[in-house]
């Protein structure tokens, strides 16, 4: 078999390289052909799984998918992920703690449209940090997307850091 005349990727995938293919007899009388084909997975901040492929074309029309998958892990996680409250709750304290991958972090910020009273920071870097917050149900407009909280660090890799408050009905 003929090498392969085009490669294509799927998103997010990027072919940086083609090395041109080499073809040698080996002592059975086969055939063997080869090329090499470098990809790059482009960074990216979406945690999770991810998947693509690389298609590889033959000029009679023949197409062999090579499947690709990785995970992206965070640099940065807090726990718990995210916050359930009732949306009727008065003032209610909460501690998030916010840990990293083996490097020193600060946090330089807390923000979100729930937050009630002063957040108070750490000073020094650190592993992990636990924030002790008060988060205020009635300050909500309703909007989901205003009710996250977003955590600022230092952290090269990652400098911010959402976590999730989802408001249930109360009643």
């Amino acid at each position: 078999m003929s090498l392969p005349t085009a490669f294509e990727t799927t998103a997010p995938l990027e072919i940086l390289a083609v090395v041109p293919g080499s073809t040698s007899d080996n002592e059975s009388g086969m055939t063997q052909s080869s090329c090499e084909v470098q990809v790059m997975i482009p960074k990216t901040q979406k945690t999770g799984f991810h998947r693509a492929s690389l298609l590889c074309r033959w000029p009679d029309g023949k197409v062999v998918k090579q499947p690709f998958a990785w995970e992206v892990i965070p640099h940065l996680e807090a726990s718990p992920a995210g916050l359930v409250l009732g949306s009727r709750e008065g003032p209610t304290k909460v501690s998030v703690r916010v840990a990293s991958d083996g490097r020193p972090f600060r946090v330089r910020a807390v923000t979100g449209r729930l937050i009630s009273g002063t957040v108070i920071l750490p000073r020094e870097s650190a592993l992990a940090h636990t924030l002790n917050l008060t988060i205020d149900p009635s300050r909500s407009t309703g909007k989901s997307s205003e009710r996250d909280l977003l955590v600022v660090t230092d952290h090269p890799e990652q400098p911010t850091l959402t976590v999730s408050v989802l408001l249930l009905p109360n009643g």
